[in-house]
């Protein structure tokens, strides 16, 4: 009932930000909907996260979809009690954002009548058990994120990037219809639970449709390769709109991989390896293009296909754990994947809503032209810090417990052979690696942009964030510093859905077993307590030390006076990295020659373009052009040339589903 009131209230909440006069009205009146919703859905939601019986109920509804199962389990709990707040959250910071255009004849009743869809479809996606109403709440957060991506839609870059996001997207969305229809027409039934029942068959057309599902999952999460749509979009959507997208509307991917693996009774173990490698790899080549951008936007997007990755491995041990028979694996891996889309969420919203306050403030992101942003935004550059910490997995802070527990999955001695053993230790470098570079990435975003001098003027900050902004990350930033002060209530989250996931296949789930990460984890509690105490002390001893002192410069390569052509750059900082793995990384350099007896000042200008969708594009071209070649040599209106174009059709289509972007 609660959640039916819920939903009527989001609906009533965006028709009123669309009728009602005055933006500042039409914003308030869709958050304030959205208040009501989050608390009312964390009022149903809380108890079973905490373990009461899940909540069921039966929507009638005339065919062909006839009626409706509507249930909650733990985990569907899990997801709808971060996603509708942080949602929330994020329409309070788009008051701040969008305050350029409140006073304008710009209509931002339906940005946030949007906002309220996003909300109703999560409610929708987290509480069916039926394959058409998953699809159509499934649909309504791709167009509603879609639209909001292309707010500013006068510049083209911006539609075409969210064109670029809502081809990519459906590609996803027909992948799940296939295999919903595969499903559905060997079962003769569209519930979810009977599409479990086909997942627990062991037959060859049951592989081919989780591999159909992991790939529209892999799509709506950007996993590698399919993330080519991403950075594009970040870059191009609103700061609030990029936050949501990234921690929020994204994890219902994560959700569809966790949410099937508990359909398929057991997984043969390729299935185990096949998450594993696709994470893996995500995990790596996300983290090379993260330390690579100048626009920190992109930087962010691209670490989201890093993070989709780490929660991935989590994933695929859990795969691994019900194949070799091994219930705490099974846990491990699912409750540091299950904690990870928590944390990732929580910092990286953080990070995204810090590099709207620096755009609103500079009216720009890159890299190249920021500089001593510290001074100006003192509040903006904590969250930035704090953030960057986290998503590192540096201790004492969030990122590192759900890390943490998904390296103690891959160094157990839970293996079965001596070969499965050195894989999973492959991955743990591979994993090291991966924190390393992140680290890298995020200290020379925060080291280039908010310390030393500004290198361009025209990008100088004269004041912090609007309000309505600073609390959104204030509260963010409490979330993270929580998650890190309460590891072990942290980690404790994840036990009812992980319970839910042992039961369903046909495993205990002792106190015992459920309790393995929170022991694994324990000996750390006190030390992570420690830590952020100290760091809390250090930090206000050294606010009241320097309360009065003027610094100078804190960036400056060793000068005490540095100018702005002094200073590392965001390229020369990542210059030897970049060289190293130019290979991988594809890097376009402008250059700009002195010329004459008195040159004027000469300059070079790199960017990383994505290497994937470049190299794919010029397999499609050539191609194009061999496809094209051929056909004029058929003749025309015959039975051949038809098949040989509908072969062609078929194959690029392939292609692009391989490559996961337009």
């Amino acid at each position: 009932m609660l959640l039916f009131i819920a939903t009527i209230t989001l609906l009533v909440g965006a028709f009123l930000a669309l009728i009602a006069r005055g933006n500042p009205l039409r914003a308030w009146l869709a958050i304030a909907s959205q208040a009501v919703a989050a608390t009312l859905v964390l009022i149903a939601t809380l108890p079973v996260l905490f373990g009461a019986p899940p909540l069921q109920a039966l929507l009638p509804w005339p065919p062909p979809l006839g009626d409706v199962r509507l249930q909650i389990e733990a985990l569907d709990a899990f997801f709808l009690c971060f996603s509708l707040p942080m949602t929330l959250l994020g329409s309070i910071y788009a008051l701040g954002y969008l305050e350029p255009y409140m006073k304008t004849k710009r209509h931002i009743g339906a940005h946030f009548g949007l906002l309220n869809l996003t909300s109703l479809a999560f409610i929708i996606i987290y509480t069916v058990e039926n394959s058409f109403a998953f699809l159509l709440g499934w649909e309504l957060a791709a167009l509603a994120a879609w639209l909001l991506v292309i707010w500013d839609h006068e510049n083209q870059k911006i539609r075409f990037a969210g064109f670029n996001y809502l081809v990519s997207t459906h590609m996803g969305f027909l992948l799940l219809v296939a295999a919903f229809i595969i499903s559905g027409n060997q079962m003769h039934s569209t519930d979810l639970s009977a599409i479990g029942a086909f997942m627990r068959e062991d037959s060859f057309l049951r592989d081919v449709t989780f591999i159909v599902l992991m790939t529209s999952f892999g799509l709506k999460s950007a996993f590698f390769p399919f993330h080519t749509w991403l950075p594009r979009a970040h870059s191009a959507a609103p700061a609030h709109v990029s936050a949501l997208m990234s921690g929020v509307i994204h994890k219902a991917g994560i959700f569809g991989m966790i949410k099937f693996t508990a359909m398929i009774g057991e997984p043969p173990a390729w299935m185990g390896w096949y998450v594993i490698t696709f994470s893996i790899l995500s995990a790596v080549m996300g983290v090379l293009y993260t330390a690579s951008q100048r626009d920190i936007k992109r930087m962010l997007g691209y670490s989201s296909t890093e993070n989709v990755g780490i929660a991935g491995i989590g994933i695929g041990l859990g795969y691994l754990g019900l194949t070799w028979h091994q219930p705490a694996l099974v846990v491990i891996g699912f409750t540091g994947a299950i904690l990870h889309v928590l944390n990732h969420a929580l910092f990286k919203c953080l990070l995204f809503y810090a590099a709207g306050a620096v755009y609103r403030a500079t009216h720009t992101i890159d890299l190249e032209r920021l500089g001593g942003l510290r001074r100006a935004m003192p509040q903006t550059t904590l969250f930035f810090l704090v953030g960057s910490l986290a998503i590192s997995a540096l201790p004492p802070l969030n990122g590192f417990i759900s890390e943490f527990i998904i390296y103690s999955g891959l160094l157990s001695d839970l293996a079965p052979t001596s070969l499965d053993r050195g894989v999973l230790i492959l991955v743990v470098a591979l994993l090291a690696f991966v924190g390393a570079v992140s680290a890298l990435a995020v200290t020379r975003a925060f080291g280039v942009a908010f310390l030393g001098v500004p290198r361009d003027p025209k990008c100088e900050a004269h004041g912090e964030a609007a309000l309505p902004m600073r609390i959104t990350m204030w509260v963010h930033l409490i979330g993270v510093l929580a998650v890190a002060a309460l590891p072990l209530a942290s980690i404790a989250l994840t036990q009812a859905p992980v319970a839910d996931m042992l039961r369903a296949h046909g495993l205990t789930a002792t106190a015992a077993l459920l309790a393995a990460p929170i022991q694994s984890f324990a000996p750390l509690a006190w030390v992570f307590a420690v830590l952020l105490v100290t760091l809390v002390l250090v930090a206000l001893l050294r606010r009241a030390l320097t309360r009065r002192h003027t610094e100078h410069v804190t960036w400056g390569c060793g000068y005490t006076a540095a100018t702005p052509r002094m200073q590392y750059t965001g390229s020369s900082f990542a210059s030897q990295f970049g060289n190293t793995f130019e290979g991988v990384l594809v890097f376009l350099r402008r250059f700009k020659l002195p010329k004459g007896p008195f040159p004027e000042r000469g300059s070079i200008s790199t960017h990383c373009v994505d290497g994937v969708e470049n190299r794919m594009f010029q397999v499609l071209g050539t191609a194009t052009d061999t496809v094209t070649r051929a056909a004029e040599r058929l003749p025309e209106d015959t039975p051949m040339s038809f098949a040989a174009g509908f072969v062609t059709l078929v194959v690029m289509v392939a292609f692009l589903l391989a490559g996961g972007s337009l």
